[in-house]
């Protein structure tokens, strides 16, 4: 039988997704329907999570998003 190590599940349920908010690796979020898992630590933006994952740091043409998709939805 497979044995499992809980205490390296990392996922962190932050609920809703927050303007400004400080958010580190492995917060899990809701938005506009689906399930976001963040990916590298961040303040989010003012508007939309969107810019999160988008991010483009000035200066660059690489982009570095915050956020990754982790489930898919309805709003």
């Amino acid at each position: 039988m497979a044995e499992f190590k809980l205490n390296r599940f990392r996922y962190n349920w932050r609920n809703q997704w927050g303007v400004s908010t400080a958010y580190n690796r492995d917060d899990v979020v809701r938005y506009g329907g689906k399930v976001y898992v963040c990916i590298r630590q961040h303040t989010s933006a003012s508007t939309n999570i969107y810019v999160d994952i988008n991010y483009i740091p000035p200066g660059q043409t690489v982009a570095q998003p915050a956020w990754t998709e982790m489930l898919d939805g309805y709003n």
